[in-house]
């Protein structure tokens, strides 16, 4: 499936619900993104430590907030699977964005194999698609719990995967607009999500 065609499809399931919208993009993936995003006027945050050196802001992942009509959806959405460079996250009508900040932050590390701790890319889609199968179901559940859905970019170019609790054991990938909702994806590795 084109992009065109994909980000119809993603724009379709994120806005005719009542949730919202916000994408979290990966500063190390999209040259200069905090002025991109102060030039739409979109509203977001830096999910590291505030007043942050200015070449670690460049590198920062960002929670954006996005609006249906928002002028920063298109390219932020394109970004998601064109550059695998962020995910997008639905969360039930009214969520506040400095509580959501708050729980993502607490997700920058986890504790590893061995029991260090290790930094948690989880807005990288090839991260976030290894890494959440093999959490507990409890951990899952924490993760996703201001959450509805997760979207990522698929392991194939074009291919876009849907993350939520009540998906089928292997993730679901959206397919092409008018056709049908969603077919899951046997071969993928990716467990249900809670």
């Amino acid at each position: 499936m084109n992009a065109g065609a994909l980000e119809d499809v993603l724009h379709e399931r994120l806005f005719t619900g009542t949730g919202d919208v916000y994408a979290v993009l990966d500063g190390r993936k999209i040259p200069g993104l905090p002025e991109r995003l102060h030039a739409t006027g979109a509203e977001f945050w830096c999910l590291l430590a505030e007043g942050l050196d200015p070449v670690l802001a460049e590198c920062a992942p960002y929670l954006v907030r996005l609006h249906c009509e928002g002028s920063a959806v298109a390219a932020a959405l394109r970004a998601v699977w064109e550059r695998g460079s962020g995910i997008v996250l639905c969360t039930c009508a009214g969520s506040d964005g400095r509580a959501l900040r708050v729980h993502l932050r607490a997700w920058l590390r986890i504790p590893g194999a061995d029991g260090r701790t290790q930094f948690f890319r989880f807005y990288d889609p090839r991260v976030l698609r290894a890494i959440l199968p093999s959490l507990s179901a409890e951990r899952r559940a924490q993760f996703l719990a201001p959450l509805g859905c997760v979207y990522v970019s698929g392991p194939t170019p074009g291919s876009l995967i849907g993350f939520s609790r009540d998906a089928c054991a292997d993730g679901c990938a959206l397919g092409a607009a008018g056709k049908s909702e969603a077919r899951c994806l046997p071969d993928l590795r990716v467990a249900k999500l809670a």
